[in-house]
């Protein structure tokens, strides 16, 4: 999918993106653009089913973002070779629902963070980031 080491610390939040709870997210991280701060065209971030399901749509849950472009794919592997691009679209409140064309069976679910949000709030002097609460897939 891609080297990601500037993102690699973290790796271990990202299950906070289904732990069921809406305070807690994947990442601090923050940049001076919206395209990763040039580290990256985009970020992929796969999402297992545990089998094979029909998905409808996936809700996107963030913190204190707007803006951005993200698009999910479906696969029935972990990768974007003959993903199928199933939407898009960018934050304009804190959930993001992306609902499909028609169902389609998957194993996996990719969701592919092209440009990040502007954070309304940001830690450091960088202006651009995701803090990721949630990834439902419906």
């Amino acid at each position: 999918m891609g080297n990601f080491d500037f993102a690699a610390t973290y790796d271990a939040d990202l299950t906070k993106t289904f732990d069921g709870n809406g305070a807690s997210y994947w990442s601090d991280m923050e940049f001076a653009t919206d395209n990763w701060g040039g580290l990256a065209t985009e970020v992929p971030l796969v999402v297992k089913l545990k089998n094979p399901s029909k998905v409808s749509s996936i809700t996107l849950s963030q913190l204190g973002g707007s803006g951005g472009s993200i698009s999910v794919f479906t696969n029935d592997r972990p990768s974007m070779d003959g993903a199928k691009q199933v939407g898009t679209n960018s934050f304009t409140s804190p959930d993001l629902t992306i609902p499909l064309p028609e169902p389609v069976t998957a194993q996996y679910v990719i969701v592919s963070i092209k440009n990040l949000p502007k954070l309304a709030a940001p830690k450091t002097r960088y202006g651009y980031g995701l803090r990721l609460a949630e990834i439902k897939v419906q």
